[in-house]
């Protein structure tokens, strides 16, 4: 986005940046830094979904041959829905192929020691695919 922002967003231009809470501040940075007036709002926080603990619970059982990762948040909070099942289900992402939406989401989970596998070259549904089937390939 802040790239695509470069070449629209002059000096003086008033911004109203939107993003979640602990998001990256990439985009508001960028564009105060081409003279931009930006007003960077935490605006919402990412919780996770009713039912996100019997995910994690699937997810460590070795139900799954691969997962996909959409967002680096959706990573972490796969990881804080375990509680006490976490090293069962760190276990069991070790096993698994795992596939990132993004460089973003791929570098939260190498953090973590679970590096994807395949990495989608672009946030869409068809790359995400190709992303899964490139990885399955390689017999990962």
């Amino acid at each position: 986005l802040a790239d695509a922002l470069d070449d629209r967003v002059r000096a003086g231009d008033r911004v109203l940046v939107v993003r979640p809470e602990g998001g990256r501040e990439v985009v508001a940075a960028r564009l105060a830094a081409r003279g931009a007036k930006v007003d960077a709002v935490r605006f919402y926080r990412t919780v996770a979904a009713p039912g996100a603990e019997a995910i994690a619970r699937d997810v460590a059982s070795g139900r799954y041959d691969d997962v996909v990762f959409s967002s680096p948040s959706t990573f972490l909070k796969l990881l804080e829905a375990a509680e006490e099942r976490r090293a069962a289900l760190e276990r069991a992402l070790a096993g698994v192929r795992r596939v990132a939406i993004g460089a973003v989401t791929a570098a939260a989970m190498g953090s973590r020691g679970l590096a994807p596998h395949a990495v989608a070259e672009e946030p869409t549904d068809a790359a995400v695919a190709d992303a899964v089937v490139a990885a399955a390939r390689e017999g990962l």
